[in-house]
């Protein structure tokens, strides 16, 4: 049972903090139901317009969702990693962050992960990785974001294979920071498409033949060749809005 909402705040925002709790304690399953507005404004004490607002609040913290009709009511949902991951991306840009360190904090963090792939890996997920690159290297008619979200996805892929759920979210946000922050109408990342997939396949080669050593040094190679393609863009368009 879920308790009563803490004093101190206001009703809603205690009522929703409580249902959240016990969301993320899996004390309730996703697509289990909550309760619907009467049953919960019952179960609080609280009026169904301050249930109505707690509802609010959860569905937008992508917790949970209302569903509507007979039986209905909110309903748990699992959350979705895709808007932390873009608040994360704009919070850095906002903060100025550099390509530099940028490029510091995806080494190290994807050299992690894939000592921890290396350590976990198994026939499925050398499966997964050979159905990837597979698909990867196919000729593609895609637009330019479409490419970019394609060599974004390699690593992601990675970082979920490791089963480590840090990496899981911490990659995807520096990948896109990597090939996302350049302007889509100058940078040259298309145009380097062979050489990125190239270096996939050969990351991917060395582990799947669990080759430690090789894999780390195929993906330092990767790595600094796209920190070395994007600061030289960013200086590209420096310099463009100089002119």
């Amino acid at each position: 049972m879920i308790p009563s909402a803490p004093r101190g705040r206001t009703r809603a925002d205690g009522i929703a903090s409580e249902i959240e709790r016990a969301i993320l304690a899996r004390e309730l399953a996703v697509g289990e139901l909550i309760g619907s507005e009467e049953t919960l404004a019952e179960r609080f004490g609280a009026s169904r317009p301050v249930v109505r607002e707690a509802f609010r609040i959860l569905e937008l913290s992508g917790l949970a969702t209302t569903r509507r009709g007979p039986g209905g009511g909110l309903i748990v949902v699992a959350p979705n990693p895709d808007p932390v991951v873009a608040a994360a991306e704009r919070f850095l840009v906002y903060v100025g962050v550099k390509p530099l360190q940028v490029a510091e904090a995806r080494m190290a963090i994807e050299l992690a992960c894939l000592d921890t792939l290396l350590e976990g890996i198994n026939e499925d997920k050398i499966a997964r990785l050979r159905e990837y690159i597979e698909r990867e290297g196919e000729p593609a008619h895609h637009e330019l974001a479409e490419e970019r979200d394609r060599f974004e996805t390699f690593h992601t892929l990675l970082a979920e294979l490791s089963e480590n759920k840090a990496f899981a979210l911490f990659v995807p946000v520096l990948a896109r920071l990597s090939t996302g922050a350049t302007d889509p109408e100058t940078h040259h990342l298309h145009d380097l498409g062979a050489e990125i997939h190239g270096a996939h396949r050969a990351i991917a080669e060395a582990i799947v033949l669990g080759d430690v050593a090789v894999a780390r040094h195929r993906m330092r190679k990767h790595l600094e060749a796209l920190a070395s393609a994007y600061t030289d863009e960013a200086h590209l368009r420096d310099d463009d809005s100089r002119a």
